[in-house]
């Protein structure tokens, strides 16, 4: 965990995107990370997956509901392999 969190703070600007609403202080507690880019879906709608995947092409992170299914698609939003060792990485090759 140490060696994640030591990558992660290495990051100067972060990108994190909040896909759906969420309680304003949890939201404003990912907008007081220093120097985050913070994208967040506001409506109570569900965010279109157009929308959200151009969001998370260069996302560092991403902040998801319960509700919200993560997987190969999702996943694949990013456009490169994270290596955090994802269940369903549309980028691992078969063996």
């Amino acid at each position: 965990m140490g060696q994640r969190r030591q990558q992660v703070s290495n990051i100067v600007h972060p990108k994190v995107v909040v896909t759906g609403r969420i309680p304003d202080a949890g939201l404003d507690i990912i907008r007081s990370i220093e120097g985050s880019d913070v994208w967040a879906w506001l409506d109570d709608d569900v965010v279109p997956v157009e929308v959200r995947n151009e969001q998370l092409a260069d996302a560092d992170a991403a902040v998801t509901l319960l509700t919200d299914r993560v997987d190969a698609e999702f996943l694949a939003a990013r456009s490169y392999c994270c290596d955090s060792g994802c269940r369903h990485c549309p980028y691992v090759l078969d063996q």
